[in-house]
């Protein structure tokens, strides 16, 4: 339907009715851009400082709705905080030095053949260290060789060696573990046998 059309009454209310929105648009435009904005608001000073875009991993998709970082994690940097988690096979003849090579089997370290390795070789595995783990790698190890063995790593050939603590320690030294009270006399107390007794 076309303009002309439509009555007279209805023309001129059209006519008159556009500069009116013309103009109400207009004043809306005018009011919108005078619009005053807010004054920020501080952030307090004890905000913790962001992080740089550089500083962060690079991220990428692993699978549609994965996205994971690209970062190497805490054991892969030091082979000495892999966790590991080794039960050793029950033998009559398992040792103390058998079992270190065995731990260290898939760590990416290997053994020093030195007169202390020797030595581990001698001492028999206590039942309470078939099963290690889960530990870290360098818990374990100090583990198997006791509080008086110093952990030492050569990083350069990947070798793991051991020496004393302290060599004038007491072979014979009190347990700490608060289960013993006083220190060792060397004698066994003997066993006596209650049966018969009232």
């Amino acid at each position: 339907m076309s303009a002309l059309s439509l009555p007279s009454s209805q023309r001129r209310f059209r006519i008159r009715a556009l500069p009116l929105l013309a103009s109400c648009l207009g004043w809306a435009v005018i009011a919108g851009c005078a619009h005053r904005a807010p004054k920020p608001t501080p952030y307090p000073k004890a905000a913790p400082p962001l992080a740089s875009p550089a500083a962060a991993a690079p991220v990428t998709h692993y699978s549609r709705y994965t996205l994971i970082e690209m970062a190497t994690e805490a054991a892969q940097s030091d082979l000495l905080q892999q966790v590991v988690d080794v039960r050793i096979p029950a033998a009559a003849n398992t040792s103390v030095g058998d079992t270190l090579r065995y731990v260290l089997l898939h760590s990416g370290y290997r053994l020093c053949e030195t007169s202390a390795i020797r030595d581990f070789d001698s001492f028999p595995l206590p039942a309470a260290h078939m099963h290690l783990g889960p530990v870290p790698l360098a818990s374990a190890l100090q583990l198997l060789v006791g509080r008086d063995w110093q952990l030492e790593t050569d990083e350069g050939n990947r070798r793991v060696c051991f020496s004393r603590r302290d060599s004038t320690a007491s072979a014979l030294a009190p347990s700490t573990s608060g289960r013993h009270h006083g220190s060792f006399t060397g004698v066994t107390p003997a066993l006596t046998s209650t049966r018969g007794q009232p």
